[in-house]
This record gives structure tokens, sequence and C-alpha cells, in this order.
């Protein structure tokens, strides 16, 4: 079974630093097709919303306390990681050439392409994890009071 893709947050810097690298021409061919390639599903993500559809509730099914569910978020611009793998694996050995092209070879390592980001789980899997999360620290507690 294949695992799902690790996959960050898109910032605008990061936008900005993959555009500029576009833009120079200098990455080997097949890393500037997939760096156009995430851009354009980004561009796409952006206009999609990653929202799975729930039945719309009337005044009585608030919460108990009257409150309003939050609106839902829009799912933000990703990037694979595997991409960003590759970009900095070519970088690493590329500063000579980046420098040439006016681009600082900093924003092209691992730290720098990661700066700012945050992995991004869809609404389901986050809330599976958090219910893990919740459960291993209630089975804790219940180990604690019986020790």
């Amino acid at each position: 079974m294949a695992t799902a893709p690790t996959l960050f947050t898109l910032p605008l810097h990061l936008r900005a630093n993959i555009a500029a690298l576009l833009a120079a021409e200098i990455a080997p061919p097949h890393l500037q097709d997939e760096l156009s390639a995430a851009i354009a599903a980004a561009d796409v993500e952006e206009m999609e919303s990653d929202i799975e559809p729930e039945p719309e509730s009337s005044d009585d099914e608030k919460g108990g306390d009257g409150v309003d569910k939050p609106a839902p978020t829009r799912k933000p611009p990703t990037i694979d990681g595997e991409i960003l793998d590759r970009v900095a694996a070519w970088a690493s050995s590329k500063h000579e050439r980046l420098t040439s092209a006016g681009l600082d070879p900093a924003d092209y390592s691992y730290i720098g392409l990661l700066a700012g980001t945050q992995v991004y789980l869809a609404p389901r899997q986050r809330n599976l994890a958090l219910a893990a999360d919740k459960a291993l620290a209630d089975k804790e507690k219940v180990r604690v009071q019986y020790s």
C-alpha cells in the first residue's frame, strides 16, 4: 500500500523563491517541470475548497451553549515534500550556478525551503490524529489514577 505524500503549506516567500528559480531556468528540465506543475496545482488549490460536505444545521442544532460552529476554512496551497527534497538535493551542489543567476543558495537549502511552512493534514486526517492523541492522553490518565 502506497503512503500519501507529505504535503507542506506553500507560503508566499516559498512560492516567490520557486518562481525565481523557474524564471532563472537553471534547474534540470525534470525539476523545472515538477516545480511548474506544483505551482500550477497550488493555484488550483487556492480556488477549490477542501471541506467535506456537512448537512446544514437548524438553529436548534447549535451546540448546547448556542454557539455556531466555526466557519469552514479553505485548504491552503500545498507542495509535495518530495519535490522540496529534490530541489534541496540539487541546490546543495549548485551554489555557484544559483549565485550567478542572482539567487541566494540558502533559500534553496532544505531549511530555507521549509522555513515558514507547516505540514498540511486534511480535516479528516487532522481529526483522526487529534482523536488518537486524546485517546492516548485518556489512557495515560487512567494508568496514573490506578498506579
